[in-house]
């Protein structure tokens, strides 16, 4: 037997059958007292024949009595004349009526004859009723009176034509109106009765009113209550026997202002019947229940069962922790994944520097014509964080020695490699100045030390050595004095430009350097494409080029000073994922390639910068929106990586791009970087075991203790009652 199931069956019992069963019964029951408080109203409305049986019919059950009190909360004081079973009738249906109306709450039978209490409810009233209209004699007997000895006094509202007094056994002699429960008004009545020596009577179904006589011979006690009792008009007449004052009302019972009053037999048979069927309905579906519990128990044909039985428990148990596993190889594959796109971007710029090197060698026709444009070899726009610079040596055996040299050092800021083979004459170095230090920092201060301790001084290095310098590095006050001590036994002069220092051997004057050439204003060519301002386009063209054509530079060395602007336009146009970008990038490399001219060459950029501003306009909002969200998905787990950032990246301004965003997707881009960093936490945390910490870490968060707060002010817990309340789901 499975007292589990029994357990469950008890319960399921009580929320699917038992409570809506209730629930029903509960709404026919006040259906039902809707419709018997509207009899009841029709009853009171009628002060005729209907409460004139009414009462006739109550007056035969009491046949006998000496008295009966009617009043609101209906008490019958019962005097003599029943027999014990008629008493026991009455109380049954009068606790019926009292059960079913819930505000008639005041019931009481007392046997004047045995002095005992037969049923006692609440309070029994012992008070004088009067008309609306004459409800002030009720506050003037109450401001007559002394209340010192009385026992919860308290005076009716004005809405009310009665008054309500709870008093003591001793009492003054005045005027009083009492209230109390059934046991404190008998013993009160025959107080009375042996203090006054008389007898108080009631009758006509009146309540008469008590009036204890200190001295009946007394004419102005006698005149004090005539005048009382001729305040109050509804007394036709009043006696004194022995020292009783008796007042008797002048109109019939049923006239006077009750409630309500309605027989019991009216209601019996519709309760009845509805709890019948409220009870049978319940009774038939606990023992249906409990048939079929007790057959699922003994046959052992339970869903719990079954299940077991057909998976057993070391399978389930080892497809649990294959699942697991599962888990976590989904969970590493991720992280391999994520590998693979870092080193797939360090492809690309790989494959962007090869392309730069393979451009540059082959735009010369001879060593010759490379020599007399190395120094002006400084490229800084091939990537953000790359600078090219080419070392050339006439002696093969130096480029062989120095990549092996250079190939050794463990530099975080620079990659060395020749270009070809080891037994070229040129050497290229690309320094990576991702940490925002000068590029050639180091080159300046250290590279001709380390040549000259790898070569010895005996060992000359070729016509022109060239070195470009970053912006960011602008003193040369100590580069000429390690570069003079560093060259004096190699015999070589050096002239510093604005971002170059170039080196001349002996043979080559220095008076012959050309000009420098024009910088590129690149912001602005950008974004003249990127707004399709054809005018602005061609007013930076033609400065360009009139500047480039008086500079007196050769047309190689023109080209590879564009290549920094061809650059920058090949990285924007592969940022933007343009859809002809292969197309775009072919065309750019074939006229570095083929144009004879500078005409040719600039007329040719122009044409093809306005043909990549067109396409870039007809880009719909919903493509610049997916390339967003794209990059956001790509970097959102870099240290580095911000809203700045994608503005840096897309080539706009940070307003520019938050009210484009915000436009387009009715989100704030932040917000969408912040909920998109708090699904994935969510999805590390319940599909791995790796620390808060370390999770926090991997989303690009320098702060656990700032990143806890963030997430527990979006999601509404800490990651740590996160990854338990997922625990505790999977559990169960």
């Amino acid at each position: 037997m499975n007292n589990s199931l029994y357990r469950n069956f008890y319960k399921n019992f009580l929320l699917v059958m038992l409570l809506p069963t209730s629930v029903l019964t509960i709404t026919l029951l006040f259906f039902n007292g809707y419709v018997l408080i509207q009899n009841m109203a029709n009853l009171s409305s009628n002060t005729g024949s209907v409460l004139e049986k009414e009462l006739t019919y109550y007056t035969k059950q009491l046949s006998g009595c000496r008295n009966t009190l009617i009043s609101e909360s209906i008490p019958l004081t019962i005097s003599s004349g029943m027999d014990s079973y008629s008493k026991f009738q009455l109380i049954r249906k009068l606790d019926n009526f009292k059960n079913i109306l819930g505000y008639c709450r005041n019931i009481g039978i007392i046997d004047m004859q045995s002095e005992k209490v037969i049923s006692s409810d609440g309070e029994i009233t012992l008070s004088l009723f009067f008309d609306t209209a004459d409800s002030q004699f009720v506050h003037k007997a109450w401001e007559s009176m002394d209340t010192s000895s009385l026992l919860y006094p308290y005076q009716a509202t004005n809405s009310t034509n009665f008054l309500y007094m709870t008093g003591q056994k001793n009492y003054p002699d005045t005027f009083l109106f009492f209230t109390f429960d059934s046991y404190h008004l008998y013993h009160t009545i025959s107080d009375l009765l042996k203090n006054s020596n008389g007898s108080v009577i009631l009758e006509n179904h009146i309540t008469g009113e008590l009036f204890p006589l200190g001295n009946p011979s007394d004419e102005n006690t006698l005149k004090w209550y005539k005048q009382s009792v001729s305040d109050f008009p509804e007394f036709s007449s009043f006696s004194i026997q022995g020292t009783t004052l008796i007042g008797r009302y002048s109109f019939p019972a049923y006239d006077l202002n009750f409630y309500i009053f309605i027989p019991f037999s009216s209601m019996y048979y519709p309760l009845i019947t509805i709890l019948a069927i409220s009870a049978g309905i319940l009774l038939f579906s606990f023992c249906t229940g409990l048939f079929l519990v007790r057959y699922m128990a003994n046959t052992n044909y339970t869903p719990i069962r079954e299940i077991r039985g057909l998976i057993p428990q070391d399978h389930l148990a080892k497809e649990g922790n294959e699942l697991v596993q599962i888990n976590h190889a989904i969970i590493h594959m991720n992280e391999k994944i994520g590998d693979l796109n870092t080193k797939l971007n360090m492809h690309r710029e790989n494959i962007r520097r090869s392309i730069l090197v393979k451009l540059l060698y082959q735009q010369y026709s001879s060593e010759q014509e490379f020599l007399e444009d190395a120094r002006v070899i400084n490229i800084q726009y091939l990537y953000p964080f790359f600078t090219i610079c080419i070392i050339k040596n006439e002696s093969r055996q130096n480029i062989p020695i120095l990549y092996e040299y250079f190939s050794k050092k463990n530099s975080a800021n620079c990659r060395y490699f020749s270009l070809d083979s080891l037994e070229t004459k040129q050497m290229i170095l690309i320094f990576n100045s991702k940490d925002n230090t000068a590029p050639f920092r180091i080159t300046a201060e250290n590279l001709y030390q380390d040549i000259c301790h790898t070569l010895g001084k005996h060992i000359t290095l070729g016509e022109h050595i060239t070195l470009g310098v970053s912006e960011e590095y602008q003193s040369f006050s100590r580069i000429p004095v390690l570069y003079e001590q560093a060259v004096q036994a190699l015999n070589y002069s050096f002239v510093t430009g604005k971002d170059t220092i170039t080196f001349y051997s002996d043979s080559t004057s220095s008076n012959t350097v050309p000009a420098p050439l024009p910088e590129i204003d690149c912001i602005r060519l950008e974004k003249s494409i990127l707004d399709c301002d054809d005018t602005l386009l061609l007013q930076l063209f033609y400065d360009l080029f009139e500047k480039i054509q008086t500079s007196g530079h050769t047309l190689n060395s023109i080209k590879i000073h564009l290549f920094s602007m061809f650059s920058h336009i090949r990285r924007m146009l592969f940022q933007l994922n343009i859809s002809d970008y292969q197309i775009i990038d072919n065309e750019l490399t074939a006229i570095f390639m083929n144009s004879e001219t500078i005409e040719e060459l600039f007329n040719l950029l122009y044409a093809i910068m306005l043909e990549i501003g067109r396409n870039l306009y007809t880009v719909s909002d919903k493509d610049k929106i997916e390339l967003i969200q794209q990059y956001i998905y790509e970097h959102l787990c870099n240290s580095d990586f911000s809203v700045n950032s994608i503005s840096a990246y897309f080539h706009i301004s940070l307003t520019t791009l938050s009210r484009f965003y915000k436009q387009k997707t009715g989100q704030n881009i932040s917000t969408f970087i912040n909920d998109l960093k708090i699904e994935r936490t969510k999805e590390l945390l319940v599909r791995s075991n790796h620390s808060i910490e370390y999770i926090v870490e991997e989303m690009g968060y320098s702060n656990t203790s700032s990143f806890i707060r963030k997430f527990k002010s979006i999601v509404g817990m800490t990651p740590g009652q996160y990854r338990q309340i997922y625990k505790d789901q999977q559990e169960m």
